[in-house]
C-alpha cells in the first residue's frame, strides 16, 4: 500500500502542472470557451489516474517521477524533481538523516521512511471519509426524489416534488431531469433546456467520475481548486450552449429563472453526484454578456488546448548516451541525472 500510495503522490505532483496551466488560461484568458475548459479538466482527470506519460520532447514536465522507488535504492527514496539544486539539497538531507540513524540502530526507519508511513495511514483515512460523504450524498439526494412524480412537457419527461428546491440532474446509468414547483412557461422551459444540456454533455458522469479521482488526491489541494472549478465550468458551459439555441431574446427569460431558482437553494452545487444551480451570480453576469465564439476564437482555443496536451500529457523525454562494443550495443538511460545520486542505470542489449 505504501509503494501505492508513493505512485498516486508522484501522480499528483506531475498533474499539479497541469492543473495550474488550466488554471492560468482560465483566468487569464477570459473569452475561451467554457467548452475547452472543461475539455481540459476531463484530461486532468484523465493524468490523475494513469501511472505512466509517453516521452516527448514536447513535455513541459521538469521531471516524470518525483520520488524513486524506496526499496530499490537502499530504502531511500531518491527525489528527481527536476531542478537540480533543489534535487540535491533534498536527497543530502534525506540520505545524511538516513544514515546518521542507521549507524546509531541499523535496523531503524529514517524519517522520511516514518513520514511516508503515516502519511499512507492518513491517506486511507482521508479516502474512508470522503466516499463515505459521496455515498451519504447519494443516499439523501435518492431520498428527497423519492415522491417526485413524473411529468410530460411539450415531449421531455421531468420528475416534480414539493422536496426539491433546485432543478438537477440525477443518475448515472438513467439520469432524469427534476424540477421544483414554482417554475412554469418560459422560466420552466429554459431550465429544462439547461438540464438537457448537462444530459448531452455527459456531465452526469463527469463529475462525479472526477469527484472519485479527488478522492484519491485528496491531500493535493490544486485538485481541490480544479474540482471546484471544473464544476463551476460545467455550468458556464451549459448556460453558453442554452444561449445558443435560445438567442438574443431569451437571455432574460433564462436569467430570472436562475434567480427563481437560487431563492431556496439547496446548495447542491457542491454536491458530487447531482447538479444545482450554483454561483447564480457570475453566471447571470455571464449570460448577459454572452457572445458566440467567434471561429478564428475557436480555432486559438484549440491550438492552445493541443500544447497543453503535448506539454502536459506527456512525459519528459529521457536521455540516453548509447555504446556499441563488439556485438553489444550498452544503453545509458539518464546517465547525468544518476551521476549525481551514485546511481547508474544501465540496460544492455545485444547488437
Amino acid at each position: 500500500m505504501v509503494s501505492f500510495f508513493m505512485q498516486i503522490l508522484n501522480i499528483s505532483i506531475s498533474a499539479s502542472y497541469f492543473v495550474l496551466a488550466v488554471i492560468a488560461i482560465r483566468f487569464l484568458w477570459k473569452r475561451i470557451p467554457k467548452s475547452c475548459i472543461c475539455l481540459l479538466w476531463m484530461l486532468v482527470g484523465i493524468r490523475l489516474v494513469v501511472p505512466s506519460l509517453p516521452e516527448t520532447s514536447f513535455s513541459l514536465l521538469p521531471s516524470n517521477q518525483v520520488f524513486g522507488d524506496s526499496e530499490k535504492y537502499d530504502n531511500l527514496s531518491i527525489i528527481r524533481t527536476g531542478y537540480k539544486e533543489l534535487d540535491n539539497t533534498a536527497n543530502e538531507y534525506v540520505q545524511g538523516s538516513y544514515q546518521s540513524q542507521r549507524n546509531a540502530n541499523p535496523q531503524s526507519m529514517s524519517a522520511f521512511q516514518k513520514n511516508i508511513l503515516w502519511g499512507t495511514g492518513l491517506w486511507i483515512v482521508g479516502i474512508g471519509v470522503l466516499l463515505g460523504y459521496f455515498l451519504y450524498s447519494w443516499w439523501k439526494v435518492k431520498s428527497s426524489i423519492s415522491t417526485a412524480i413524473p411529468e410530460e412537457i411539450e415531449g421531455i419527461k421531468v420528475y416534480r416534488s414539493d422536496m426539491i428546491f433546485d432543478p438537477f440532474l440525477f443518475g448515472v446509468l438513467s439520469p432524469k431531469i427534476y424540477v421544483p414547483y414554482g417554475l412554469e412557461g418560459a422560466q420552466l422551459q429554459s431550465v429544462i433546456c439547461h438540464e438537457r444540456s448537462h444530459l448531452e454533455r455527459k456531465d452526469y458522469i463527469l463529475k462525479p467520475a472526477f469527484y472519485l479521482v479527488l478522492i484519491l488526491h485528496w491531500f493535493n489541494p490544486l485538485i481541490w481548486i480544479a474540482y471546484a472549478l471544473l464544476c463551476e465550468d460545467i455550468e458556464f458551459a451549459c448556460d453558453g450552449r442554452v444561449m445558443r439555441q435560445l438567442g438574443e431574446d431569451g437571455k432574460k427569460q433564462y436569467a430570472e429563472a436562475l434567480l427563481v431558482c437560487s431563492v431556496n437553494r439547496n446548495h447542491l452545487a457542491g454536491c458530487p453526484v447531482a447538479f444545482g444551480e450554483g454561483n447564480v451570480k457570475n453566471r447571470i453576469k455571464q449570460i448577459l454578456s454572452y457572445r458566440k465564439p467567434t471561429p478564428w476564437l475557436l480555432a486559438v482555443a484549440g491550438i492552445v488546448c493541443v500544447v497543453l496536451i503535448l506539454g502536459f500529457m506527456t512525459g519528459k523525454k529521457s536521455e540516453k548516451n548509447t555504446i556499441v562494443y563488439d556485438d553489444y550495443k550498452i544503453s545509458l538511460s539518464n546517465a547525468v541525472a544518476c551521476q549525481e545520486t551514485g546511481i547508474l542505470e544501465v540496460e544492455l542489449r545485444i547488437h
